[in-house]
């Protein structure tokens, strides 16, 4: 009887954690972001903030993009550089999901993924 009992309370830790995972994931994408895909057909870093371009419009990723949106780091900045640079170089495609400012247009990146 303890051996069930036991297993039963593993299992709802586990639904617990599984469930608490996916409420800071939902909690923390922002409400109005989108996501772009394919091959960019530009990754530049021109005046300290990233650049990737699909079609001719510009994703950008800075520190501080503003308008609700969480701080990213150089750092962060840098592997979505590197992802979009990889993507343009192979051939491959990327998401890249951003937020619209509504005040200025800019379409400001918060994750970048590379494709197989």
């Amino acid at each position: 009887m303890f051996h069930f009992a036991a297993k039963g309370i593993r299992n709802l830790a586990s639904v617990a954690a599984v469930a608490t995972a996916v409420a800071v994931t939902v909690a923390s994408t922002p409400a109005f972001a989108s996501a772009a895909t394919g091959n960019p057909s530009q990754v530049a870093y021109p005046q300290g903030q990233l650049v990737i371009q699909f079609n001719g419009i510009n994703y950008i990723g800075v520190t501080a993009p503003g308008c609700g949106l969480s701080a990213n780091t150089v750092d962060t900045i840098k592997v979505w550089q590197s992802l979009a640079t990889a993507a343009l170089l192979s051939g491959k495609n990327v998401i890249v999901s951003f937020s619209t400012c509504n005040g200025n247009g800019v379409n400001y990146i918060w994750d970048v993924l590379l494709l197989r």
